[in-house]
C-alpha cells in the first residue's frame, strides 16, 4: 500500500526485460524456479485452506461448508453464470496441444506424452478445482473481496503477509 504502483511496474517490466535478454538457457531456468514457485504457493494454498475449512487454525472461525448453502447457496443466480465461466475457462486450456510439440523433443516420445496426459486430469483437479473449491467453501459470492481470491481466502485464515505473498507469487510467476 505504501509503494508507488507505477514504479513497481517499471522495477517488474525491467526485470522481466532483463531475464527475456539474458539468453533462451537462462531464461528456462527463470521459467523452471518460477513454475516451482507457483506449485509450492498453490499447493501451500490447498493445505492452508484444508486447514482453514477444518477448523485448525487456532483463533480462526472455520466457515466449514456454510457458504454452500447461506446467501442462496450454490449458484444462487442459476446456471449461466457458471457456463458463462466455463467459456473463459476453456479458451485458457487453448494450447494444451503444444504437449504433443515438446513431446516431440524428448528422448521417448510415446512414454512421455502417454505420461503427461495420464497426469494432466489429476493436475486439473488438484491445483485448479482444488483452488476453486476452497475458494467458494471459505469466501461468500457476495464478498467484495472476490478481485483477489486467493488473499482473500489468506486474509480469512488470518496468516501474516500470506496474501501479500500470494499476489506476489501471481505477479512474478
Amino acid at each position: 500500500p505504501a509503494l508507488s504502483v507505477p514504479l513497481l511496474a517499471v522495477v517488474f517490466m525491467a526485470t522481466f526485460t532483463a531475464i527475456n535478454l539474458l539468453g533462451v538457457r537462462n531464461f528456462g531456468e527463470f521459467e523452471f524456479w518460477f513454475a516451482i514457485l507457483k506449485v509450492v504457493a498453490i499447493v501451500v494454498f490447498l493445505l492452508i485452506g484444508v486447514a482453514l475449512l477444518a477448523g485448525w487454525l487456532p483463533g480462526v472461525v472455520s466457515p466449514g461448508l456454510s457458504n454452500f448453502t447461506q446467501n442462496g447457496g450454490f449458484a444462487p443466480k442459476g446456471l449461466a453464470g457458471i457456463g458463462s465461466a466455463l467459456l473463459v475457462v476453456v479458451f485458457a486450456f487453448g494450447g494444451t496441444e503444444i504437449v504433443a510439440v515438446a513431446a516431440a523433443e524428448t528422448a521417448d516420445p510415446g512414454r512421455s506424452l502417454a505420461r503427461t496426459i495420464r497426469t494432466v486430469a489429476w493436475r486439473i483437479l488438484v491445483f485448479y478445482i482444488g483452488s476453486i473449491s476452497v475458494i467458494v467453501a471459505v469466501v461468500p459470492w457476495t464478498s467484495a473481496a472476490l478481485s483477489s481470491p486467493f488473499a482473500a481466502v489468506l486474509e480469512v485464515a488470518r496468516i501474516p503477509g500470506a496474501a501479500t505473498a500470494i499476489t506476489l507469487v501471481a505477479v512474478v510467476a
